[in-house]
């Protein structure tokens, strides 16, 4: 799993299985820049708040390397509309899982 920082947040956008463990908000070990941090995830599973986080973190990337860090194929050479991210966040179950310290 990739992490990405969008705004000074931690986050993880996947549509694996494993995103359900957050759906409540749990804890986890985030090994992140080779620091491990106890922190708690909390899913985002609104594709239009997920296409909003996805196109910023793309954005801050770039086309070509946006593709290889979120996991994605691009259907065009160009960086997707917020609105095409949320329709493949609806249509392929992608979520997001924003991380905070825990005190």
């Amino acid at each position: 799993m990739s992490a990405h920082r969008i705004d000074g947040q931690l986050y993880a956008i996947a549509n694996a299985g494993w995103k359900h463990n957050f759906r409540d908000g749990a804890e986890a070990q985030v090994v992140y820049a080779g620091k491990t941090t106890p922190m708690r995830g909390e899913l985002i599973s609104d594709p239009a708040s997920v296409g909003e986080l996805a196109h910023r973190c793309a954005e801050s990337y770039g086309v070509k390397r946006a593709q290889t860090m979120l996991g994605l194929k691009f259907r065009e050479p160009r960086m997707p509309t917020v609105e095409e991210f949320a329709d493949a966040a609806a249509r392929e179950k992608i979520a997001a899982i924003r991380f905070t310290a825990v005190h």
